[in-house]
C-alpha cells in the first residue's frame, strides 16, 4: 500500500484490510470483488491483485506461513528487490539490501554516478553496491536497522532539496559526498587555465557504461549543471541524481453513458485484465478524441486532437446497441448530456468525461462481450449499494457526486477542444 500512496492516506485502508484479512489464508480465500471492495480508492489496482496472488502463493508453496529469505520472496507475484530486501532485512534479520528511490539518491551522490535513479544503470548499480556493504558488515548491527538508516538520511538530510555540506548530515560530516567534490575539481580545472568547452569535450567521451543513459550522456549533462550552478557544491549535490525524462500523459475525451433500468439499476462494465483499472467495474464509456500532453497538462507542448473513426455520439450508441440490443433508445440516443465536464488523471493518462444519462426500456438483456475486443469483459446492472460492494473506484464517485449535484467542472481557458 505504501508503494505510490502517502503514509497518511494509507493508514485508514491498512486498518480496514487488516479487519477483513487478518491472514494470510484469509485473503488467499477472498473473492476478487471482496478484494477490490477493500482497495477501491488507493489507486494503482495492479497492486492488491499482486497481494491476492502472493497470498495464494503462500499458501499453496508455503503452508500459509510467510518466507524470510530473500530468494525465497523474490518468487511471490508483486514482490521485486526492494520489497524483498524490506522485508526480509526487517522483519527477519537477513542481511540483504533494501534499496528504494531515498537509498538510490544517497547512493549517487556519494559514488557520484551521474544518472538518473529510475534510469537501468543506476538502478542496477545502485543494487550492487549496496549488496557490497553486507560483504564485511559489522557484528551485532541489525540489517534491518542500518536499511531503514540508509532510506532515512536519504528523506532527511540527503533529500533531493540537500545540500551535502550540512554538519549534522553524518555522511557529509564524513566527507563522503562525491557530489559536492565534483563541483570543486570543475573549479580547480578552469582556475588552472581549461576551457569549459574542452572540459565538455572530455565529458563527451566518457563511456563507463553506467553513467550514460539512453539518449544523452548524463555526466555532460551532470557538468552542464555545474558549470550553470557556478561550480558550487551544495548545488552539484542537487543535480544527482539527475532527473529522469518525463514521460508524456495521454489525453482522451470519454462519452460515459450512465443508464438506469426501472428499479434504479445502472448498466457498468468490469475492465479486462492486464490493462489500467483491471477487473473495477465502471459505466460503458466511449474515447472519442485523443492526444498527447507531453507537458502533462496540455500547452504549448500538446499534440492536435485526433478524433477515433467511429465517431464520437456514433461510437457510444454502437457500443450500447451491442450490450442492449433489444432495449428501445440504448444505443439510438436519447440521452440527456449532463452539464460541465469531469475531469479524472491517471499517471499517464487523463481523462475528460462528458456524462449522459438515460433510462432505457424493452429487454434490457445485457449480452456478454465477444472475444477479446472491447474494454470490458462482463456487464450487470448494479444497484447503487452493490456497486459499492464491487469497489468504486474515484472516478466512479466524481460521475455519481456530478449526477447527484448537477454536473461537473467546466474546462479550463485555453483547454477547449477543437471540432466537439
Amino acid at each position: 500500500m505504501l508503494q505510490q500512496t502517502r503514509v497518511s492516506a494509507v493508514i485508514p485502508y491498512y486498518l480496514r484490510w487488516l479487519s477483513s484479512f487478518p491472514t494470510v489464508a484469509s485473503l488467499a480465500n477472498a473473492t476478487e470483488e471482496q478484494v477490490n471492495e477493500r482497495w477501491a480508492g488507493l489507486g494503482f489496482y495492479r497492486r492488491a491483485r499482486y497481494l491476492h496472488e502472493g497470498a495464494k502463493h503462500v499458501v499453496a508453496e508455503h503452508g500459509g506461513v510467510f518466507p524470510t529469505e530473500r530468494a525465497a520472496l523474490l518468487k511471490i507475484p508483486g514482490v521485486g528487490p526492494y520489497t524483498a530486501g524490506a522485508v526480509a532485512s526487517i522483519c527477519f534479520g537477513d542481511p540483504t539490501p533494501a534499496v528504494d528511490g531515498n537509498v538510490l539518491r544517497v547512493l549517487s551522490r556519494v559514488t557520484g554516478v551521474c544518472a538518473s535513479a529510475k534510469g537501468r544503470y543506476l538502478t542496477h548499480f545502485g543494487q550492487e553496491l549496496a549488496g557490497a556493504l553486507y560483504e564485511d558488515f559489522p557484528p551485532g548491527v541489525k540489517p534491518g536497522d542500518f536499511n531503514q538508516a540508509l532510506m532515512e538520511v536519504g528523506a532527511t538530510y540527503c533529500a533531493p532539496r540537500g545540500s551535502g555540506v550540512d554538519p549534522r548530515d553524518p555522511l557529509a560530516a564524513g566527507g563522503f559526498y562525491l557530489s559536492t567534490q565534483l563541483a570543486g575539481d570543475v573549479e580547480e580545472y578552469l582556475a588552472a587555465g581549461g576551457e569549459a568547452e574542452a572540459l565538455r569535450a572530455l565529458a563527451r567521451r566518457c563511456a563507463c557504461g553506467v553513467c550514460c543513459e539512453k539518449g544523452g550522456n548524463g555526466v555532460l549533462k551532470f557538468l552542464d549543471g555545474v558549470l550553470a550552478a557556478g561550480c558550487d557544491g551544495a548545488a552539484a549535490h542537487r543535480l544527482l541524481p539527475l532527473e529522469a525524462p518525463k514521460k508524456g500523459k495521454r489525453d482522451e475525451v470519454r462519452r460515459v453513458a450512465v443508464l438506469a433500468d426501472p428499479e434504479g439499476k445502472m448498466l457498468l462494465g468490469r475492465r479486462r485484465k492486464g490493462g489500467l483499472l483491471e477487473g473495477q467495474w465502471e459505466f460503458p464509456s466511449f474515447v472519442s478524441d485523443t492526444r498527447l500532453a507531453k507537458d502533462g497538462g496540455g500547452g504549448k507542448d500538446a499534440g492536435e486532437w485526433e478524433s477515433t473513426e467511429e465517431g464520437r455520439r456514433d461510437g457510444l450508441d454502437g457500443l450500447l446497441g451491442a450490450i442492449l440490443p433489444f432495449a428501445d433508445e440504448a444505443g439510438k440516443g436519447g440521452r440527456k448530456v449532463l452539464g460541465g465536464e469531469i475531469v479524472h488523471v491517471f499517471t499517464h493518462v487523463r481523462h475528460f468525461l462528458t456524462v449522459e444519462t438515460g433510462a432505457p426500456t424493452g429487454d434490457l438483456t445485457v449480452v456478454p462481450p465477444e472475444g477479446e475486443g472491447g474494454e470490458h469483459e462482463a456487464y450487470e446492472w448494479l444497484s447503487k449499494e452493490e456497486l459499492e460492494g464491487r469497489g468504486v473506484t474515484s472516478a466512479i464517485k466524481k460521475i455519481l457526486k456530478a449526477i447527484d449535484g448537477g454536473g461537473g467542472k467546466k474546462r479550463k481557458a485555453g483547454e477547449k477542444l477543437s471540432k466537439r
